[in-house]
Formats: structure tokens, sequence, C-alpha cells
């Protein structure tokens, strides 16, 4: 039986189990994403259900894919507590929780979230977090794009070129404009590849193709939180940018 000591973690999910423990799901620094009973944390007198986007330590032992949780300690407050901002974290959640599979150790992807969450937290728009998010978390489990040449004689994408990004093989240059979500303006393939600025048009752009791109992967999966972030998007204060 493995014990592990004091693990940086983040919960991305936690559910109720019999009537009075909890079993969540972590990111952690080293181990990747970890399953944890939380034993007779909903009685009266423990009552200390662990939140999201807080930074933890956690210590846990046992064997196979669900262990222990035998030690938990807030490093800091919840680094989100703007209602808007939370539904945010929540997306960025779901995509771990059907992407990162369980028990495959990954620093990267630890320091990914962390990064992401911190930056939310300090940034009025976050369209932009959420687009870079979303390029980096794909590279980082085995699906990452080609965005800075193209797919059949690599040469190099042209921002005011226009290209079909198909799945699984990248770009091509297109001399249509048609208003498929696959085909983008290459300053959005540039803009996604951190080398170009995005604009209203990279963003429009950019949403419609990472939508499909990370349905395609996480089929038969669904994102929930993308319908609630649509919906709040039609407000004048939206940070979402998701119309």
């Amino acid at each position: 039986m493995s014990r592990i000591n004091l693990q940086p973690s983040y919960v991305l999910k936690g559910s109720s189990y019999r009537e009075t423990s909890m079993i969540y799901e972590v990111i952690t620094a080293d181990y990747g994403r970890v399953s944890l009973m939380h034993k007779g944390v909903r009685t009266a007198k423990k009552n200390h259900v662990l939140q999201p986007f807080t930074p933890l330590l956690v210590s846990w032992l046992g064997k196979g894919t669900l262990h222990i949780l035998t030690y938990v300690e807030n490093t800091s407050n919840s680094l989100l507590d703007d209602p808007e901002k939370m539904i945010v974290g929540i997306y960025l959640n779901e995509l771990l929780m059907h992407l990162v599979p369980r028990e495959v150790p990954s620093d990267e992807i630890f320091r990914l979230y962390n990064f992401t969450i911190s930056n939310i937290a300090s940034q009025e728009a976050v369209e932009k977090e959420l687009r870079l998010f979303e390029i980096e978390l794909l590279k980082l489990t085995g699906h990452g794009m080609q965005l800075k040449v193209t797919a059949q004689d690599g040469k190099p994408i042209e921002p005011n070129a226009y290209y079909l990004y198909e799945l699984e093989k990248g770009p091509t240059e297109t001399s249509s404009e048609t208003k498929a979500w696959n085909i983008v303006a290459g300053k959005t393939l540039l803009a996604l590849a951190g080398n170009h600025e995005f604009d209203s048009t990279t963003y429009a752009e950019s949403r419609k193709l990472m939508k499909r791109i990370i349905d395609y992967h996480i089929a038969p999966k669904k994102v929930n939180t993308r319908a609630i972030m649509k919906f709040l998007s039609n407000t004048e204060s939206s940070i979402y940018g998701t119309k």
C-alpha cells in the first residue's frame, strides 16, 4: 500500500459517497488525476467538504484507482470567487475530467491549470485564456493541433490566407471563405499558436473551431458548462465571449 504526502492539488469534482463520505477527483502536481475518498467528511462534527479552485496540499494512501484521503490543508483561499469566473473554472475542470486519464503523471498539466486559474482570477476578459488553455491541454494529452504550417506541404501559415482545418490532419489552404466551422483565416491559427494578436474575427473563428475539435476528442462525452456560458454571454457585462 503506497502513501503519498503533501501533494499540491486542486479539486476538479466532488460527489457524495454513501451517507457521510465524499469522492473527489483531483489534479495533482506529480501524480496526474487521482480519485480520493474522504471518509466521514459529511458528518455534523467534520462538515468540511473540499472546494474547487483552492490550492491544496493532500496526502493519501492505498492502491488501485481509489485512494483514501488522510490529510488536507488549504494553502490559500479560493482563487476564484466571482460567480462568472467560477463557471469558467468549472469549464476547465470538465475539460480535465474528459481529456486527462487517471494516474498518468504530468506536472505540465498541473502547472497549466494553476497558471490559467491564476490568470482568470486577475483578468476581466477571459476568452483568450480559455483558447490558449484548450490548445495546450490538447497538446499535453496527445491531441496537439498543427497551427503554424500547412498539412500538405509544410508551408508557413499566412495571416491573410484562408485554410480548411481537417481533423487529425491539419490546415490546407483554400480559396473558399465559406462560413463553415473549419474554414478559418490564417491569423486565427496563428493566434491560437501564440504568434498573432486576437481580434473579433480570430475570437469568433477560434471559438467555433475549438468547440468542434474538443467535441471530437471527448465524444461521446459532453461539456455541460458551455450552455451556461452561452446563456450568460448575452449579458452586457459578459466575460465569456461565447455568443
